[in-house]
């Protein structure tokens, strides 16, 4: 079965061993015909990727223009196949040229947009490291308020705990009773707090 159009394979595909129809093996991005042996190699890294195989049967002049001018939509993620085919072509020697604007102009535009795409893939990086270290610092911030708060709400407490101990000095000597049996016996301020309570009861 074709995997294209989910039908039938006709004689001629059975008997060359082909796995799809010759007429569905059309390019993604331009819509003519693909080789078999492309087809092949398309199908295969499909299969690899777990990606629909009609989606990735292309021309490799076709696929990686597309993946070129998707360094201008910032809803597509950078991948590590657009880096290796931008490098490539970064790293590719060009044969010498005639010293003319129609010989230069489609190199010199090939390169400029080169040179474009390397700039947004480092600005692309670069928001990521912003973004994380912007997420980072919030963070970072929040908690140290947070720990700002809390320690401010304690010297509060403990200035309206002294307060209240000067006008009333029981209320120091039951804070000393209860720190002193905490300490003695190793029990929790809850627990001397009840034996503070069950004394002062009787």
């Amino acid at each position: 079965m074709c995997p294209f159009c989910n039908l039938e394979l006709g004689p001629f595909e059975l008997e060359h061993g082909h796995k799809w129809h010759k007429t569905c093996a059309k390019c993604f991005h331009c819509g003519h015909e693909v080789t078999h042996e492309m087809a092949e190699q398309c199908v295969s890294k499909a299969a690899e990727n777990l990606l629909p195989c009609n989606v990735r049967l292309y021309h490799m002049p076709c696929h990686e223009r597309a993946l070129m001018e998707q360094f201008k939509n910032k809803e597509f993620p950078i991948v590590q196949e657009q880096l290796d085919i931008l490098n490539r072509f970064l790293l590719t020697s060009h044969e010498e040229l005639p010293l003319t604007l129609d010989a230069l102009y489609p190199l010199l535009r090939n390169l400029q947009q080169a040179a474009a795409n390397v700039s947004i893939a480092i600005n692309r990086k670069k928001d990521k490291i912003k973004i994380r270290d912007v997420a980072a610092w919030r963070e970072t911030t929040e908690i140290r308020e947070t720990i700002n708060k809390e320690e401010k709400a304690k010297i509060e407490a403990k200035k309206i705990r002294l307060q209240a101990e000067r006008q009333d000095p029981k209320l120091r000597d039951r804070r000393k009773a209860i720190a002193g049996l905490m300490q003695a016996f190793g029990i929790s301020q809850a627990d001397a707090e009840a034996m503070i309570d069950k004394k002062e009861a009787n």
